[in-house]
């Protein structure tokens, strides 16, 4: 026959067990970012020591929650230089195709729909008021001349003056991260050669 006061030793003693290692008093949560996708950077120039426009697209597949930002930085070689958010233009798409854009309002701080724009060192920073982005979006980030929306962007990002392969990356606290590659080279400029064979007609 079962011993009832066994049964009660061995379950007070469970529970005197588990609460001395916290089983049931500890709950660990942790949260993982996401890895953004179609990720790209377009620039006006790639050639060494010349200033140049970016025109950066990245998918997001967590969104952007009100109150946090996007932070892109460049990395060291890249000079941002006098960067305002005159110079940027910030836009996102109705779904992940990078097309379509609506532009979003910009200013030096974010505040309600407003997006607010800093710079510091070699980092740009997009930060959200109360304005939300969907998961699954294209976003689009327009750097120097080619921000034209609401006025036209005067200021430029300079590129190393060292040749080579660098890194763009992207994160911030909305969540998501990724990188972009650049690769800056001595001359940017393509010529072409050929040669075209001759004839000569005549008629007598």
């Amino acid at each position: 026959m079962f011993n009832k006061n066994f049964s009660t030793k061995f379950t007070s003693s469970f529970t005197i067990l588990a609460l001395s290692f916290g089983v049931s008093a500890v709950h660990v949560e942790l949260a993982v970012a996401a890895a953004l996708t179609t990720l790209s950077d377009t620039q006006s120039s790639v050639k060494v020591n010349t200033l140049s426009d970016h025109t950066i697209q990245f998918v997001t597949p967590t969104g952007v929650a009100a109150g946090t930002n996007i932070a892109i930085t460049f990395p060291a070689g890249f000079t941002l230089g006098q960067l305002s958010f005159s110079d940027v233009d910030f836009a996102t798409s109705t779904s992940a195709s990078c097309s379509g854009f609506a532009d979003a309002t910009l200013a030096a701080s974010q505040s309600g729909l407003t997006w607010g724009v800093a710079t510091s060192s070699q980092t740009l920073t997009i930060t959200s008021g109360t304005a939300v982005i969907p998961a699954n979006r294209c976003i689009q980030i327009e750097i120097g001349s080619n921000a034209t929306f609401g006025a036209t962007g005067v200021s430029q990002i300079t590129n190393p003056v060292t040749p080579g392969l660098y890194e763009i990356t992207i994160a911030g606290t909305f969540g998501d991260t990724g990188t972009i590659s650049a690769n800056i080279i001595n001359d940017d400029t393509v010529s072409m050669t050929g040669t075209v064979p001759q004839s000569l007609s005549f008629t007598i």
